[in-house]
């Protein structure tokens, strides 16, 4: 019987921010540690919508159903 094919997944972290200044080390951490497992990283926030210097998609609360 043969095996059945492995999917190549990619893990997408979200980390959720409340306050208007934040910082996102942790994801950072995690992103360095486990990136070639890794697909977008997302940050749910009260801001506009942005993209990060590193990748990172920021997104309004009101946006998270689109992920």
């Amino acid at each position: 019987m043969n095996s059945p094919k492995r999917q190549n997944f990619k893990i997408m972290p979200i980390e959720v921010k409340s306050g208007k200044r934040y910082r996102y080390e942790s994801l950072k951490r995690f992103r360095e540690k486990f990136g070639e497992r890794l697909g977008e990283s997302y940050i749910i926030h009260p801001k506009n919508f942005a993209i990060t210097r590193d990748g990172v998609v920021c997104i309004p609360a009101y946006m998270a159903m689109c992920l």
